[in-house]
């Protein structure tokens, strides 16, 4: 068994750091080199820096499992990978919006122990472990206590647009944005931007790392059967929320809009 913790977090953070220039660097010339399964486009900066981290976690911590958004790319222990994706806001980055992000977790027997998610464009860190807490740039975060029915704001993506009427009627303000539901609007929620995020058929890449951050924001993350998200797996949908009664207004829209 390959054990990460307590070292995961501080070996993640040297991967952001390192990988952090790249995406910067590149924003600006980034290729499509071809479409994966899902119709995302998979870029040079997608390819270049999941070969660097999988050579140097390989490299630097030999033995661990290495679950990355292209596949699995180093077997272990499955209760004790290292999970990452390379680049979050692929779609934007070829707009050359500065929205990317790189995300690092680590896995154990209950799912996603330790998270940590890096803005090479902010230069903000944000990091979580299992009841210690959530930070950005070692300061506390926390989510706001806001309702939907207080007119909290929701943010779903444009896709997502089967819900627009619903979280309407519920009194809340809605934000339907272009790729709204990516790992970086996740961390806003976590910063108190937001009361909630619903959003159908997430890529878990962009929910694992981000669900420990905002829950030990003082946020709920589940599925749309209120269920916790397990690992490895794929859901219909997640709920990200500043708490229960969000959680539990949210869930209601959902659960009126799909039945």
């Amino acid at each position: 068994m390959s054990e990460l913790t307590p070292e995961f977090l501080p070996f993640a953070e040297k991967l952001a750091r390192e990988v952090g220039p790249m995406i910067v660097e590149e924003n600006d010339r980034l290729t499509v080199v071809r479409f994966k399964a899902d119709g995302t486009s998979l870029t040079d900066t997608d390819t270049n820096i999941n070969e660097y981290v999988i050579d140097t976690a390989s490299r630097e911590r030999p033995g661990i499992g290495i679950y990355g958004e292209e596949g699995i790319s180093a077997k272990g222990d499955e209760a004790h990978m290292m999970v990452f994706d390379p680049l979050d806001g692929t779609t934007g980055a070829e707009h050359e919006m500065d929205v990317s992000t790189f995300a690092a977790g680590e896995t154990d027997e209950k799912g996603m122990k330790s998270a940590l998610v890096f803005d090479p464009f902010k230069n903000r860190m944000f990091r979580a472990e299992r009841g210690k807490g959530a930070f950005c740039n070692d300061e506390p975060i926390w989510v706001n206590d806001i309702a939907p029915s207080r007119k909290g704001t929701v943010i779903i993506s444009e896709a997502d647009i089967a819900y627009h009427a619903a979280i309407k009627a519920s009194g809340a303000e809605l934000v339907p944005l272009a790729g709204a539901c990516n790992r970086a609007m996740k961390l806003a929620m976590g910063m108190g931007r937001f009361c909630g995020i619903i959003q159908d058929n997430p890529s878990m890449f962009d929910v694992w790392p981000a669900s420990r951050i905002v829950q030990e924001a003082g946020g709920r993350v589940t599925d749309f059967n209120d269920q916790p998200l397990g690992f490895p797996g794929k859901v219909e949908g997640v709920i990200f929320s500043n708490g229960e009664t969000t959680h539990h207004e949210l869930l209601e829209i959902v659960h009126s809009v799909r039945g």
